[in-house]
């Protein structure tokens, strides 16, 4: 299993200095930067003692993947924007979380949205394969956004879109609060491609992972073990106390994984 970070561009050095195997960049931030401080992360990851293998946070509040604001002409220019730079960074999969451009208005009608929804993953996978680049949908917790709020409804989505670019991020934080066992997580495994994982706070906060997470984090790797999963697997949480918690974290994911390991002897 590699162990990754969710974090900022501007916390690359502390994350590998944690130890991590990859950073994990957010897709808003990569966007935002201009062309001279886009070069300045380039050089600075590219010389580096880790890879940037991933993009996560795929978008803030644009371009929109449903509701009436949506356009195909923005959600194509943003995808070659993101996966242009992303390559250059040696990135491989990209996340398609992004609840920002995916809330709705109460009411809305659900099939438009889900043909809205299926046809940005189309046109951001069209941009994507370009690169050589896996999109990665997941699931976000009905407390963040409206649209694809189950584990299944991320799957079915996948499913019928049936491209070779399009696998799931299976993100834990977002499956608890649906009520989605995350345990028993055969089903899914057909696409999952990556996992995110953090703790879950007051007001659906992402805390840091510590101690309290411990005995959860083995029966989840103990999970996808028996499934035949030993892939990537990212800390997504809150790295406001990183030089705190980082490097913790961590040790924690590593040790979880170890026991795991002895639970399937």
């Amino acid at each position: 299993m590699k162990f990754g970070c969710c974090a900022s561009v501007k916390l690359y050095d502390k994350v590998a200095e944690a130890g991590f195997d990859y950073i994990e960049v957010p897709g808003g931030e990569l966007a935002e930067l201009t062309e001279e401080e886009f070069e300045a992360v380039k050089e600075h990851i590219l010389a580096g003692p880790i890879p940037c293998t991933a993009v996560n946070a795929y978008a803030k509040a644009e371009p929109k993947m449903v509701g009436d604001e949506c356009d195909d002409e923005k959600t194509r220019a943003y995808a070659a924007h993101i996966m242009a730079r992303a390559s250059q960074l040696g990135v491989k999969t990209v996340g398609i979380g992004a609840p920002g451009i995916r809330k709705l208005p109460e009411g809305y009608d659900s099939k438009k949205a889900w043909e809205q929804g299926r046809r940005f993953l189309e046109i951001t996978a069209e941009e994507a394969e370009k690169f050589g680049i896996t999109l990665l949908f997941e699931s976000i917790h009905k407390y963040a956004c409206q649209f694809v709020n189950h584990m299944d409804e991320a799957y079915r989505m996948v499913e019928e879109l049936n491209l070779p670019n399009v696998k799931l991020v299976m993100d834990y934080y977002h499956m608890k609060p649906m009520g989605d066992d995350i345990f028993d997580v055969e089903k899914y495994m057909k696409y999952v491609a990556h996992l995110h994982y953090s703790g879950l706070g007051e007001n659906w906060s992402r805390p840091q992972i510590n101690e309290d997470n411990y005995d959860e984090l083995v029966k989840i790797f103990a999970s996808v073990k028996a499934l035949g999963y030993d892939g990537t697997i990212s800390t997504e949480s809150d790295n406001s106390r990183f030089d705190e918690e980082g490097a913790k974290a961590l040790e924690i994911m590593k040790r979880a994984y170890a026991a795991s390991a002895k639970s399937l002897e």
